[in-house]
């Protein structure tokens, strides 16, 4: 394997051992949507839109460092 083979590797399998899953990802779009869906019906005249902005609109969210703060994510969103 080729020296530019093998960093490209490397960077592949560090950059997937930062970014969460897939199933994570899920998990916080569907928290995210179900305050929107919450706050929208505390008042019929509300109508909530709740999207993320920064890393999570970016695709850039990084898992959580310590291993005991598996749920914790840092995600910012606009309502």
């Amino acid at each position: 394997m080729e020296k530019k083979e093998l960093l490209n590797k490397i960077y592949c399998e560090l950059a997937d051992s930062l970014n969460i899953s897939d199933t994570m990802t899920q998990e916080i779009i569907s928290s995210y949507k179900s305050v929107g869906s919450y706050l929208g019906n505390l008042e019929e005249n509300l109508n909530i839109h709740i999207y993320p902005q920064g890393s999570m609109a970016l695709g850039t969210l990084v898992r959580p460092i310590a291993e005991d703060k598996e749920g914790d994510y840092d995600v910012d969103l606009v309502v």
